[in-house]
């Protein structure tokens, strides 16, 4: 029987290896694009709505000063927006663009169709269950990291 230390390094390297499988996936799709990785990953947060690239920086674990690179060249190339912050002005919000958008309507098709079947014999049961735990896991980091602050 495994002890909390081995399941912990254990989940990390599962996290690490599930991340840079499902990355290799993603990569040919982006390639069609003209998109790095790492820049389809960003435009894919900023589809969710307007953020900060302080907010985008942590999640790809990026310094701000590659991350800024980063949207100079997707700004450059159609692919974000910049705008004033409506909650404070002297803050920039990234935006998704129409380019965005379309893209996304292919390539979460092309990406979804690619690990569907991946996962086609796994119960929908144990992909909710799956979900449900990294969640509870992702909120539990999200309270120790504030409770840091």
């Amino acid at each position: 029987m495994r002890d909390t230390q081995d399941n912990l390094i254990r989940v990390i390297e599962l996290l690490s290896d599930v991340t840079r499988r499902v990355a290799k996936r993603l990569a040919p799709v982006a390639a069609q694009a003209g998109l790095s990785t790492t820049e389809a990953l960003a435009v894919w947060i900023v589809r969710k709505g307007p953020c900060k690239a302080s907010l985008l920086a942590d999640k790809l674990g990026l310094s701000p000063s590659t991350m800024t690179g980063i949207l100079d060249r997707l700004e450059a190339r159609g692919w974000i927006g910049r705008e004033a912050d409506q909650a404070d002005r002297r803050a920039v919000s990234l935006v998704a663009t129409k380019k965005l958008t379309d893209y996304l309507k292919v390539a979460k098709r092309s990406v979804s169709k690619d690990l569907e079947q991946s996962f086609r014999d796994l119960p929908s049961s144990l992909l909710e269950e799956l979900c449900s735990n990294l969640e509870t896991l992702l909120a539990k980091l999200d309270a120790d990291e504030a409770a840091v602050r």
